[in-house]
C-alpha cells in the first residue's frame, strides 16, 4: 500500500468552494442494497432534513427495483448539522410512467464517516453539493483516483488468498472445484486484475498531466469509472458455493472494500459535475 497521505484537514480551514444546487445533479450515482450488496444506479431528485427522494430510471445500465423498508446504502454523504448520513430506509415507492422510472422516498437512518471533504449539505434553505473548505490546488481528483486504485488492489489481494483457500475448505469435490475455478474464479481474478491495472494507468496519467479538479469532466469517462469500480464478485454465487464461516468472513471483507469503491465513484461523479459547472 502507498504510504503517502492525503492533504491534512488543517489545509481545509478558512477556504470555501462555491456550492452546486442538488437540483442540477443529473448524473446517476451508485447505491447498493444493504442485504445482498447489489449495486444500482440512481439519480438524486430531492432532499430534505433526514430524507431524500431518488429516481431509478430505466435508461441506466445498472438497473434495480427497490421495495418498501429495504435498507439502502446511498454512498453519498449527507451532512445535517454535525451529523453525516449515507444510508436510508425505503419509506415509499411508486412508478412514474412519464419518466419510465421508479421513484423512492428514503428516510436517512445511519450516520457515517466522511472520507473526503465533500458532501450534500442539508443545512440552509436548499440542499447543495459542498466541497468543504477544499481548494482546487489541493488535488481532490488525484487523491480519490489513487485511493480507488488502492481499494481495487485490496480486492485483488483478498481474491489471491480466497481462491486457494476455497480449494482447501470448499464443499466441492476436487474435480468439480477445479472446473469451477477454471470457468468462474479465474475469470473473476482476471477481471479484477484488468480493472486494477486500468485504474493504476488513470492515476499515473492524472499525475503526469498534473490534472486539476476543474479538469475532471475533460479527463474522466464516468461510465468507464463505473465499470472499473463495480463488483466482479457475485455474493449470491460464492455464498451458495462456499458456506464455511471463514469464507463468509472473507467475502464480507471484500464487500466492505467494494462499498468504499462505490463511495469513491460517487465522489468522482461529484467532482466531475462540479467541474462542468466551473466551465
Amino acid at each position: 500500500m502507498d504510504n503517502s497521505s492525503p492533504p491534512s484537514r488543517d489545509s481545509f480551514q478558512d477556504r470555501q468552494e462555491s456550492r452546486v444546487a442538488v437540483s442540477s445533479l443529473t448524473m446517476p450515482f451508485l447505491g447498493s442494497r444493504d442485504s445482498d450488496h447489489q449495486a444500482f444506479q440512481y439519480v438524486l431528485d430531492d432532499t430534505s432534513p433526514h430524507g431524500a427522494r431518488i429516481v431509478l430510471p430505466n435508461w441506466v445500465v445498472a438497473r434495480e427495483r427497490l421495495h418498501k423498508d429495504e435498507v439502502i446504502n446511498l454512498h453519498v454523504p449527507f451532512r445535517l448539522g454535525k451529523e453525516t448520513f449515507d444510508q436510508g430506509r425505503v419509506a415509499w415507492t411508486r412508478w412514474d410512467e412519464s419518466q419510465q422510472a421508479q421513484i423512492c422516498g428514503m428516510h436517512l437512518c445511519a450516520t457515517t464517516l466522511v472520507f473526503y471533504p465533500l458532501f450534500i449539505n442539508l443545512d440552509g434553505s436548499r440542499p447543495e453539493l459542498d466541497l468543504q473548505n477544499f481548494s482546487v490546488e489541493d488535488g481532490l481528483l488525484a487523491w480519490v483516483l489513487k485511493d480507488t486504485y488502492l481499494l481495487k488492489k485490496g480486492v485483488s489481494i483478498y481474491l489471491e488468498h480466497l481462491i486457494p483457500y476455497f480449494s482447501r475448505v470448499g464443499d466441492y469435490p476436487r474435480k468439480d472445484f477445479q472446473q469451477l475455478k477454471d470457468v468462474f474464479l479465474e475469470d473473476v481474478r482476471a477481471k479484477v486484475q484488468t480493472h486494477k491495472a486500468r485504474l493504476r494507468e488513470l492515476v499515473m496519467q492524472a499525475r503526469d498531466m498534473n490534472l486539476g479538479d476543474d479538469e475532471a469532466a475533460e479527463y474522466l469517462d464516468m461510465e468507464e469509472i463505473r465499470q472499473l469500480t463495480d463488483s466482479e464478485l457475485s455474493t449470491d454465487v460464492l455464498g451458495a458455493t462456499f458456506t464455511s464461516p471463514l469464507a463468509t468472513q472473507q467475502l464480507a471483507a471484500v464487500k466492505t472494500l467494494e462499498k468504499r469503491l462505490y463511495t469513491n465513484y460517487n465522489a468522482l461523479a461529484m467532482i466531475y459535475l462540479r467541474s462542468l459547472k466551473a466551465d
